[in-house]
């Protein structure tokens, strides 16, 4: 449900034709901004992701999502000016993570 004086969006073309030829959708939704990338940099896409993802519950459904460290990889190839922060941050987080176990 949309807000007052919220943006209303968008329409987009959403074929299988047409997103077959998108590399990334960058979409905003009312949790946030959402990327979509369908194979990020650093990687061969899902194939590659696959092995190595992970499966968590959120709000009661699965949901598998890429390891931690291919985001890490991803992002270090990516090295976007935008958030340059992000690889060391994530780096950080995998050593307590790894420390825990």
């Amino acid at each position: 449900m949309r807000t007052e004086g919220e943006p209303a969006g968008l329409p987009f073309e959403r074929s299988a034709e047409v997103l077959a030829r998108v590399a990334i959708l960058n979409l905003t939704t009312r949790h946030g901004d959402l990327d979509l990338a369908y194979e990020p940099a650093g990687t061969h896409g899902y194939t590659d992701l696959r092995r190595a993802a992970v499966e968590t519950s959120i709000d009661g459904t699965t949901v598998t999502v890429a390891a931690l460290e291919d985001v890490i990889r991803s992002k270090r190839a990516a090295a976007r000016d935008r958030d340059p922060l992000v690889p060391p941050t994530l780096e950080r987080l995998l050593e307590r993570l790894e420390r825990r176990e």
